[in-house]
Order: structure tokens, then sequence, then C-alpha cells
């Protein structure tokens, strides 16, 4: 088992830190699909691999950044500074989650979900617009 969790480990690295370039480069490209779907894809592979190692928190947090760029390839949500800053924040705590193997949330994995949670209810209370702006 610690074979897999070494490798799980190590992927989850990789995928995070190509991620992190990625999302930085949105920032200056915001309206680049292809930047948009390779960071939904990698929140998704982190989602799915997540759960099958049991860290079922951290999956729902990598869920949670996986839908808001969903929105965002939609164009219902705009890519800004804040939302940058919380998905890399969202990262670095997954990283860190996984490096101690814990699913345990801290406080700040619980303060970057809320806020992907936040946006995702003001979108949904916005939908008749269908664009909701993070500032």
């Amino acid at each position: 088992m610690e074979k897999h969790a070494k490798a799980f480990r190590k992927e989850a690295h990789d995928i995070l830190s190509k991620t992190e370039s990625l999302v930085l480069q949105l920032g200056d490209s915001p309206g680049n699909g292809l930047i948009i779907d390779r960071i939904s894809k990698s929140f998704h592979t982190i989602r799915i691999t997540c759960l099958e190692f049991g860290f079922v928190d951290i999956s729902s947090l990598a869920h949670d950044i996986e839908v808001v760029f969903d929105k965002v390839r939609a164009g219902a949500v705009q890519v800004t500074p804040k939302l940058v800053g919380l998905t890399i924040a969202a990262q670095d705590n997954i990283l860190e989650q996984v490096d101690n193997y814990s699913d345990t949330l801290d406080n700040d994995s619980r303060w970057v979900s809320s806020e992907l949670q936040s946006l995702l209810h003001n979108y949904v209370s916005n939908e008749r617009t269908g664009y909701y702006h993070l500032n």
C-alpha cells in the first residue's frame, strides 16, 4: 500500500505543479479555453484519484474547483484575480493534505471550499442572467 500511496503523492504533485503554471497563465489570458480545459481536467483527475485513496474531503474540494471551471468554460463565471487566488490556495491545501495523508480539511481548505461554494451559489442565484462576476 505504501508503494501506491507514494505513487499517488507523486502524481498529485506532478499534476498540481503543472496546474499552478496554467492557473497563473490564465490570469494573463482569462479567455483561453485550452487552459481552462486543462485546469478543469487536472482537478477532475485529482478528484477521482483522491476518491480511490479514500480522501473524500479533498476530493470534494477538487470537485468544487472542477465545477467552477466548468462554469468558466460555459461563460457563466469570469476569471478574476480572486478566482485565480482561490484556485492556487485550493491546490496548495490539497497538496498539503496529500503530503500528510490526511483527509481532514484544515481551516484554510474549508475557507477556500466555502468561497467556491459561495461562488456557485451566487451563480445559481443569478442563473437567469447566465453570468456571475467573482470580485
